[in-house]
């Protein structure tokens, strides 16, 4: 957030929070007035005191809606289409598909966006026409099958599968073979712990069912965790950023309790363990979970930089977010000065507005607390993303409705269209990296 205008109004340029998005809205203003005008209501704004928090309780959740929607979402599915990490790739797929009669995921818009490159590798692959075993019933196919899907999401992010086949055939002699040359292994059910990845194999008719998964809860302190998993040509039982996932009950053992009754039965896992680590936990390993950054222990501001420096180093760890990008984040914010104090009021090494703050229940004069509100605050913004650090930075920096607003206007090729600081504070951040905090 050391944008030093984008903060102006109350929580504007909130980290992405709240009240972020009335850079967008009143960026004009800004232009047009003045910035004198607009520091005048900065401490107007502020003088309020309670306003701050008041909106971040009830008007944000409203006043984002926008956000959500598919316009704003579209350069977010592109981007995840083209990360060459299966997850995200099987997340954005599955936001675009839609139900059958029978309320099956297996159907979906042949106009869609997001879906002209899937649609397009289909093409390749069946001679200049939809594959059958992806065509929608409207148009003359089957649907979009459980293995066609799997297949796809593996190919499209550039880590084909070793072997194939209908979903039954991937727990065949002959795969595993493949499979196990190609540096998987196959893990019975209830004998290991699945990972991010992982090929769910269920044995179910004639064809079998398979399924990925996105999304790990591992079970805990005796209590079962879940397991979250894409697929095509199924039901599902819940929703996770507008994607339809189906989630069961994981158990210590690693067995996964299946509901779809007797004449089904979850056969193991196909599991790399190299590639799995790769591709993170992107659906719960950011976030921070249930950490309270209000409980961290008091930090003095008398400390050296290299010890704060290595604080948000942890704290980054600790929720699950690039730390190297972290660290460049705050020297930018506040060169980790815990006493540091825009000209808008933004306070502390990680500048927070106070409304921010108090939204959070941290103090953002105390440098612990703040470090671990400012990551978890990104963790919250990378999920919100899709892992897309240049949004996540830029929504902290100018809000999340300054982030919509550009992409609405630029789509993927969004930063031209943010504020001039912001561009350039995304410039020093992300040095030599792409969006998506990739070394380039």
């Amino acid at each position: 957030m050391s944008s030093k205008y984008a903060k102006g109004l109350v929580a504007g340029g909130l980290h992405g929070g709240a009240m972020g998005g009335l850079l967008g809205s009143l960026w004009g203003i800004a232009s047009a007035l003045g910035l004198q005008l607009l520091a005048v209501i900065s401490v107007g704004l502020l003088l309020l005191g309670n306003i701050g928090s008041w909106w971040l309780k009830f008007m944000a959740p409203a006043y984002y809606a926008p956000a959500t929607t598919q316009t704003a979402m579209l350069g977010d599915d592109l981007a995840m289409l083209q990360s060459k990490n299966p997850v995200l790739v099987a997340l954005a797929i599955v936001r675009h598909l839609k139900k059958d009669e029978k309320g099956s995921w297996n159907e979906y818009d042949l106009n869609d966006s997001i879906m002209q490159p899937v649609i397009k590798y289909w093409k390749q692959q069946c001679h200049g026409s939809i594959c059958p075993h992806a065509l929608p019933k409207s148009q003359g196919g089957i649907g979009l099958q459980c293995a066609m899907f799997i297949h796809t999401v593996y190919d499209l992010a550039h880590h084909p599968l070793p072997a194939g086949g209908n979903a039954i055939d991937y727990w065949s002699a002959e795969d595993q073979q493949a499979f196990k040359q190609a540096g998987w292994k196959y893990i019975n059910n209830g004998e290991g712990m699945p990972s991010i990845g992982d090929l769910v194999v269920m044995d179910h008719g004639l064809y079998g069912h398979i399924l990925m998964v996105v999304g790990v809860e591992p079970p805990k302190n005796g209590k079962d965790g879940a397991l979250y998993m894409a697929q095509a040509n199924a039901t599902s039982n819940t929703e996770i950023g507008g994607a339809p996932l189906l989630k069961w009950p994981l158990r210590s053992s690693g067995y996964l309790v299946q509901d779809w009754g007797p004449d089904y039965r979850v056969m193991g896992y196909i599991h790399n363990e190299q590639l799995s680590k790769q591709w993170g936990n992107p659906l719960f390993t950011a976030g921070g979970g249930n950490i309270d950054c209000s409980k961290v222990k008091h930090v003095s501001h008398e400390l050296p930089r290299s010890e704060y420096v290595e604080m948000a180093r942890k704290a980054a760890q600790q929720m699950g977010i690039n730390a190297d990008i972290y660290l460049r984040q705050i020297k930018q914010e506040s060169g980790f000065n815990p006493d540091a104090v825009s000209p808008v009021g933004a306070i502390g090494i990680a500048q927070f507005m106070p409304a921010t703050a108090a939204g959070m229940g941290i103090d953002p004069h105390d440098p612990g607390q703040a470090l671990c509100g400012g990551a978890k605050l990104m963790a919250n913004q990378l999920k919100e993303y899709g892992g897309n650090y240049a949004k996540a930075l830029a929504a902290y920096n100018a809000g999340g409705g300054g982030v919509a607003s550009a992409v609405r206007r630029c789509g993927e090729n969004f930063r031209p269209c943010l504020p001039v600081e912001t561009r350039n504070y995304l410039a020093v951040i992300l040095a030599g990296m792409d969006d998506y905090g990739r070394r380039v």
